[in-house]
């Protein structure tokens, strides 16, 4: 999905959140339930809550986020939302191929307008579990490349065409 931005599609993104969520509930051997509720993408049995965010890491290390929204109108104008956040973020660079899991205890910087909240962070090398695609071309270019809107379109296409 490193090609999400690509294009002039802005929608892309939006999907491309939705499947890193979804990716990490199916990876995770039945840890992680994918819930998608206001400010919690995720939950383990024992209810602790995870956000996924599809960001990018930044400055020169490539591990620095900054700006990265927390609330936002759709979790802020929920009843549901309580203005608490997610134990746990789980932060994913899908261009770079990088993401971690960090404490939301290690957020600073808190920045809220109201309707949405902009927050930094500096994880630690530690907190990653992928390290980007330089360390899985192998494994990708061993499967064969895949462009994943190409095929999803391919698909719309061929539902639209089924229910004529």
């Amino acid at each position: 999905m490193r090609g999400y931005t690509d294009t002039a599609n802005n929608l892309r993104y939006t999907r491309v959140g939705e499947m890193v969520e979804r990716a990490l509930a199916e990876y995770s051997n039945g840890l992680l339930e994918r819930v998608n509720l206001p400010g919690v993408d995720l939950l383990t049995k024992d209810k602790t809550s995870y956000e996924s965010k599809v960001t990018q890491f930044k400055n020169k290390s490539g591990r620095a986020v900054r700006g990265l929204i927390v609330k936002n109108p759709r979790t802020a104008f929920t009843n549901d939302y309580e203005d608490k956040l997610a134990d746990y973020f789980i932060l994913s660079d899908v261009k770079s191929g990088k993401a971690c899991c960090i404490s939301s205890r290690k957020f600073y910087n808190f920045r809220d307008s109201g309707a949405q909240c902009t927050v930094s962070c500096d994880p630690n090398p530690t907190d990653f579990f992928l390290t980007g695609y330089n360390t899985l071309y192998n494994t990708f270019s061993a499967k064969g490349s895949r462009d994943y809107f190409e095929e999803s379109e391919a698909l719309d296409l061929q539902f639209i065409r089924s229910i004529n």
